[in-house]
C-alpha cells in the first residue's frame, strides 16, 4: 500500500505529517506542526493532490496567483512577493491575515500569514514552478538575518541578481523599515 503524497492544509507543508494506513488502501493522515494546532483527515494514494493543489492554498487559488508575482529576471526577497500579492490580491491577503496574524501585528505569533505564504512558496518550489534562493533580509524583514529570495526562472543563468526589500519598498516611496500592508498593534 503506497502512501498518498499530501501537504498540511493548514500550513502548505509536509514535513511534520505522519501517515497511518487504514483499511482499504485509506489513510489517516496528521500534522504536528508545532505552528497549529493538531490536524488530521483521510486520504487516498490515488488522490490526485499533485505536489501542491490541495488545502486552504488550494482553495483560494495561490499556486495560480503568486507565480505572476514573481520576476523572472531576478530573485525577490520573501517581502516582495508578499507585498505584491497584497496589492493584486487585497480580499485573500486580509483573509489570510486574519486567520494567521502578521508579525507587524503582535511578535510572538507561532504561525502567521508570512510563513503560510512562505509553505506555499516552498511547495511550488518542490514542483519546480519557481525557484528558491536565500539570502540577507532586508528592511523589516532584517529581523529573520536571512530569507528566501524567489524567481520564476527555472533555467537560472549563472548571475541571476538580487532585489531587495528595501530598494524595492525605497523606489515605491514606502518606509522600508516598515510593513505597510498592516497596521501595528
Amino acid at each position: 500500500m503506497s502512501k498518498p503524497s499530501v501537504i498540511c492544509p493548514l500550513c502548505a507543508l509536509d514535513e511534520y505529517l505522519t501517515h497511518e494506513a487504514l483499511l482499504d488502501d485509506q489513510w489517516l493522515i496528521t500534522c504536528n506542526n508545532p505552528t497549529h494546532r493538531e490536524w488530521s483527515w483521510m486520504a487516498f494514494p490515488e488522490d490526485p493532490t499533485g505536489a501542491v493543489a490541495e488545502g486552504l492554498a488550494a482553495e483560494l487559488g495561490l499556486f495560480e496567483k503568486l507565480a505572476p508575482l514573481i520576476d523572472d529576471d531576478a530573485y525577490d526577497e520573501y517581502g516582495i512577493v508578499e507585498y505584491r500579492f497584497g496589492i493584486a490580491y487585497p480580499q485573500d491577503y486580509a483573509f489570510l491575515l486574519a486567520t494567521f496574524g502578521h508579525r507587524a501585528e503582535r511578535i510572538g505569533r507561532p504561525h502567521t500569514l508570512s510563513a503560510f505564504l512562505a509553505g506555499v512558496l516552498g511547495r511550488m518550489g518542490k514542483a519546480d514552478e519557481v525557484t528558491q534562493g536565500g539570502s540577507k533580509a532586508t528592511g523589516y524583514w532584517s529581523y529573520l538575518g536571512e530569507v528566501s529570495y524567489w524567481t520564476r526562472a527555472i533555467s537560472l543563468p549563472p548571475h541571476l541578481p538580487y532585489k531587495a526589500w528595501v530598494e524595492f519598498a525605497s523606489a515605491k516611496g514606502i518606509d522600508p523599515a516598515t510593513w505597510p500592508l498592516v497596521s501595528p498593534a
